[in-house]
């Protein structure tokens, strides 16, 4: 039990670390901080960089004091900070002047004790030369370290291998979870509340026979004389039954005034919570439902804590009282069937299909992967006629290694043997969500009045009911890939709907009038029903927020009452047969999200299932669509105007869009676009894929960062405001004329205009090549390719890391290569990763993106202050290995250069000694590379 002192006591944090940061800040430190607050605990934390000399101030002195645990990560450069040792120096005395009020330890990182404890090896050199600068505070932290590395903790060196590294981690959290979780006044003797009352109503237990008592209880009949009567307590009531006690009493929950005592008892050491708390402990009380030992705990774990750690909304998930609650439910029974909740794969499993299940089970949870065929007759819920809550979901398979499934439609299922109909299912039941639901229809006389959510998604449902059912807690609709659905339900009386997800419903022709007066609705979803022909003509969806028709192939009209849906964000209508939208259109003032264009997906011969739609091509209808009035929608973000036919004079109205961040015009007919796109101040994302009449670009704004231009094969020049960004991805890849057109004098003055490092620009680049340039200083055939540092290797002299990539379509069966993600990643050859990049190349992912020749990405990064640790680690040698991750296409060959400061001088003569001589400027280009500012290249065939 905590003294008195520790009780008036109040913390901010739970936890107080002590590390210099330079040694574990980006590994260690991150995953251990992570922990912590995965178990609800919270622990202060310092990010700021500390030159040498600066002094420990008040903050961190305050931080320390209001922290319950302390702990020193001893490492082995942790005595060369000053701030360090003026931490360990306050941490050391308060171990020494307030014990009682904190909980204090140390954790040994790559250092062994005995050399903390001595002041050895690299802490004697530290310390020395803070000896040296005339530093008065040495001999105090002598004997802090030799006081600290006695203290209790743990020692990082024991452990075999850094593949323990997590479960070492793991260790040192759940220890400190301990100490804060027995923190406080827990003395099971007092704080009795609710006790009256019960023993008011609760007779003596006898035993009838003590010879029984004998068999369960005891070890001989003499221990118990004539007359005895024994109290017995225990959750088990047939337990109690079968041995003869002849009077059973339930101890009731406690009511909210009981909760409210008890719990105060503990997280304020007062019957009633402080004024400051007072909503906050209802929260907990309501949320905990009178159990006495969840209520003593998470009041010991509160007990001190300040009033922002309460509002913190973990507490609800917090890893105690989930673990204890689960304990609760399964103490009840030993048999499952018997017990409030099933979430258990194999207790779930086994009940269904031995039809175990009692009006027990408020809740049952069962995962429909990796287990045996599972048997659902018509009765198999009968008998958990109190269920509210009913669970079955499937998870998604893994990503083939060479391909991309479809979210959300490829599943690795289990068997579901069932009969034809269900009978039934509680009428109870607040929460309903099946996938794969096999039935055709919900049981006749199922009626939840008090549903809040429904998903039936993946499954056979052909009609929810019929007529009009009164569901006025329903907020929640999910019907996602029903193939058999043909028409939705009556909405009229579920006035609360909020959410309705139809998509991919492929047979779904019609909705139901009554889904336009659902006021309350913010979500419709008809991704891909694509046989429904029209929309309801009336509509009243004032809080409509988000509206989804991709892929709906046979509509063709949006009524003009869509105007009145003032509250919608995003409007998305790609791959309709919509030739003309509503002129309300333009009093959607708060829309920010736009789609519109394309036309129906076609299957393609080759594609598998298991492919993305998104690789499949747009069909383009012959005949243009109108755009709408676009000047009106000012905070409109996200605009896709792609296929839709347009010209350059459809463009003129996108101009006025001042919010303009993303904007896919790929697919359209225009040779140039306005200049007055130059405006777009807040432009991010430009999509151009396919616009083969487009010969050149304008000027474009500054803030671009993604430009997409692949398959403009009319394209001439490389855009004249590329080297004027600071960081950018342009893909030029199948630019057949850009190869064919420039010639390697213009490409350098594009892409070398000066001769100094820009310590901000980064840069990543797709353009039709064949090989690696010859100003890349490693080059090799395939996938990887290792080199030697500069000796003496410094980090500070690292300037830039270049590199390129030549990745070549396989071409089987003449089919095209795709790409879905390019990346790297460089490490030490002790297998320590040093940095990476990693780009999805599907910017617009709507856009069709094949190859049919070989294309190079080239790619330049600037060294940031986190790398410094692992790459002074790195020492002789590194490995760079690329990947590629589509279909049909492989890394043909690889190159790489790190540009340092001794490369300087001799790079900048070397520029001119790889590129052609000028009987050869005429070549064509077959690859380029930007490395920075001062070591550019072109490489020519």
């Amino acid at each position: 039990m905590a003294s008195s002192s520790s009780v008036d006591h109040r913390y901010t944090y739970d936890v107080f670390l002590s590390f210099r940061g330079a040694d574990v800040r980006t590994s260690f430190m991150d995953h251990l901080f992570s922990n912590l607050k995965s178990k609800g605990i919270f622990p202060f934390r310092d990010d700021r960089e500390l030159k040498f000399g600066d002094k420990i101030d008040g903050g961190l002195i305050d931080a320390i004091t209001k922290s319950r645990v302390l702990v020193v990560v001893f490492t082995k450069n942790y005595a060369s900070s000053t701030w360090c040792l003026d931490e360990l120096w306050q941490i050391v005395r308060y171990n020494e002047t307030a014990k009682e009020l904190y909980h204090v330890r140390a954790l040994f990182y790559d250092v062994e004790p005995s050399v903390v404890r001595h002041c050895g090896g690299n802490y004697k050199k530290d310390l020395d030369k803070h000896e040296e600068r005339g530093s008065q505070e040495v001999s105090n932290w002598k004997k802090a370290l030799a006081k600290g590395a006695h203290l209790p903790g743990w020692d990082w060196n024991n452990i075999a291998n850094d593949s323990n590294e997590s479960a070492f981690i793991d260790g040192v959290s759940k220890d400190i979870f301990e100490m804060l979780s027995n923190d406080g006044p827990l003395d099971l003797g007092e704080n009795l509340v609710g006790l009256d009352s019960r023993a008011a109503k609760m007779n003596l237990l006898q035993f009838v026979d003590p010879r029984k008592v004998h068999m369960a209880l005891a070890g001989s009949p003499s221990w118990f004389g004539p007359g005895s009567l024994i109290i017995v307590t225990g959750k088990d009531r047939q337990f109690f039954s079968s041995h003869g006690v002849e009077e059973i009493f339930e101890i009731e929950l406690l009511d909210q005034n009981e909760s409210m005592e008890l719990f105060s008892l503990y997280a304020f050491k007062e019957r009633k919570p402080k004024e400051q708390f007072i909503d906050l402990s209802y929260g907990v009380v309501d949320y905990v439902n009178g159990h006495p030992l969840a209520l003593k705990v998470l009041g010991c774990f509160l007990f001190g804590k300040d009033v922002q750690i309460w509002k913190r909304g973990e507490l609800k998930l917090h890893e105690l009282l989930k673990r204890m609650g689960k304990q609760v439910v399964r103490e009840e029974s030993e048999n499952p069937g018997k017990r409030s909740r099933l979430w258990s794969q194999k207790d779930s499993y086994s009940v269904l299909n031995r039809n175990m299940g009692t009006e027990s089970v408020k809740g049952f949870r069962l995962r429909l992967t990796g287990c045996s065929k599972v048997r659902i007759d018509n009765k198999s819920f009968a008998k958990m006629n109190k269920l509210r809550l009913l669970k079955f979901h499937y998870k998604p398979l893994e990503l083939p290694a060479n391909g991309y499934a479809h979210r959300n439609i490829i599943f690795e299922g289990t068997e579901v043997d069932h009969s034809k109909n269900l009978e039934y299912l509680s009428n109870d039941l607040r929460l309903l969500s099946w996938h794969g639901f096999p039935f055709e229809f919900l049981p006749t006389a199922f009626y939840p009045e008090f549903l809040v959510s429904l998903n039936l998604s993946y499954g056979n449902i052909k009609q929810l009911w019929t007529g009009s059912k009164n569901f006025e807690k329903l907020t929640l609709m999910e019907l996602r890939y029903c193939h058999q659905l043909i028409k939705t339900t009556d909405f009229t009386l579920i006035p609360n709907l909020e959410e309705l997800y139809l998509e991919c419903c492929t047979n779904l022709i019609e909705l139901h009038p009554s889904i336009g007066y659902l006021k309350k609705l913010l979500t419709l979803n008809c991704k891909n029903c694509k046989k429904l022909k029209s929309f309801p003509a009336d509509l009243e969806l004032e809080s409509l927020q988000t509206l989804i028709l991709t892929g709906c192939s046979k509509l063709d009209s949006l009524p003009e009452d869509l105007g009145k849906s003032k509250a919608l964000v995003k409007l998305h209508a790609r791959g309709t047969s919509i030739k003309q939208f509503p002129s309300s259109i333009k009093y959607l003032f708060n829309l920010q999200a736009l789609s519109i264009g394309g036309r129906e997906i076609i299957p393609s011969k080759s594609a598998k299932s298991i492919f993305s739609l998104s690789f499949l091509p747009w069909k383009q209808d012959s005949s243009a669509l109108i755009l709408p009035p676009l000047s009106g929608l000012r905070l409109i973000k996200n605009l896709d105007v792609g296929h839709c036919n347009l010209s350059e004079a459809d463009l003129l109205d996108i101009s006025c869009l001042v919010s303009l961040e993303n904007l896919n015009l790929s697919g359209n007919n225009f040779a140039t676009l306005p200049s007055s796109f130059s405006q777009l101040s807040g432009l991010k994302s430009l999509g151009l894929v396919g616009c083969k009449n487009l010969e050149v670009l304008p000027l474009l704004p500054s803030t671009l960062h993604i430009l997409d231009a692949q398959d403009c094969t009319a394209l001439k020049e490389f855009p004249s405001f590329m080297y004027e960004s600071k960081s950018f991805i342009y893909d030029l890849s199948n630019c057949s004329k850009l190869a064919e057109n420039q010639t390697i004098e213009h490409l350098a003055s594009m892409l070398l205009p000066q001769l100094s490092v820009d310590p901000h620009r980064s840069l990543d680049l797709f353009l039709p090549g064949r090989r690696v340039p010859e100003w890349f200083t490693h080059k090799n055939a395939g996938d990887r390719l290792s080199l030697d540092l500069p000796q003496p290797w410094s980090f500070r002299k690292f300037k830039g890391f270049a590199t390129c990539a030549v990745f070549s379509p396989l071409n089987p069966n003449g089919s095209k290569g795709r790409l879905i993600e390019v990346s790297y990643s460089v490490q030490s050859l002790n297998d320590v990763f040093l940095c990476g990049t990693g780009i999805e190349t599907r910017f617009f992912p709507n856009e069709k993106r094949c190859y049919e020749s070989d294309q190079v990405w080239l790619s330049y990064i600037v060294p940031t202050p986190d790398w410094e640790m692992r790459w002074e680690m790195a020492k002789d040698n590194i490995e760079v290995e690329f990947e590629i991750w589509g279909i049909c296409c492989d890394v043909k060959e690889c190159g790489v250069r790190l540009i340092y400061d001794d490369d300087e001088a001799e790079s900048s003569s070397r520029i001119t000694e790889w590129l052609p001589h000028s009987d050869e400027n005429n070549d064509k280009i077959s690859s380029v590379v930007h490395s920075d500012d001062k070591d550019k290249d072109i490489d020519a065939e």
